[in-house]
């Protein structure tokens, strides 16, 4: 039988295994997410988004300069996700005025190409609105283009797409 200091010795190595086991296993999820959150930040449909939403004179309005840009949530694979025709990413995003969410929809070929950026939409958290500043009429849904903005934000409830932007 093991007397009672030498219990406590094993116990104790036992226990320091387990806490340097668990902080691995915490350091090695926390630089897997990194990891993937570098990889959807080089996506040509995620840098695209952006690159649409700097040309948007009136989101720009709406958030406010400078933009902080969070990361999209990977557990939440029901709306953001990779496959292999289409994708959807839900990005975080708030300016000095506003903040919310920019939803990014893309498809590529079948032959398995880049995607092709097929929708962007804003959804404003205290404008209350959700703006579609991109579509190229690829993306399923029933949205109608306008040419420009206009005021036509200010007639639709805010809970209707609106403010298209076409190239």
């Amino acid at each position: 039988m093991l007397s009672n200091g030498r219990y406590l010795t094993i116990a104790n190595i036992a226990g320091g295994g387990a806490v340097i086991l668990i902080c691995q296993l915490i350091y090695t999820h926390v630089y897997l997410q990194k990891k993937i959150q570098t990889k959807i930040r080089e996506f040509s449909h995620y840098k695209g988004a952006f690159t649409v939403l700097s040309k948007h004179k009136k989101a720009i309005e709406f958030l406010g300069l400078p933009l902080t840009v969070g990361e999209v949530d990977l557990v939440d694979t029901k709306r953001n996700y990779i496959d292999e025709r289409k994708s959807e990413l839900r990005i975080p995003i708030c300016g000095e005025r506003d903040g919310g969410i920019m939803v990014v929809r893309a498809e590529r070929d079948e032959d398995g190409g880049n995607f092709e950026t097929a929708q962007i939409e804003l959804m404003l958290d205290e404008a209350g609105r959700n703006i579609v500043i991109y579509d190229n009429g690829k993306w399923s849904g029933s949205l109608v283009l306008l040419d420009s903005f206009n005021d036509i934000c200010s007639i639709l409830p805010s809970n209707q797409f609106c403010c298209h932007f076409k190239d």
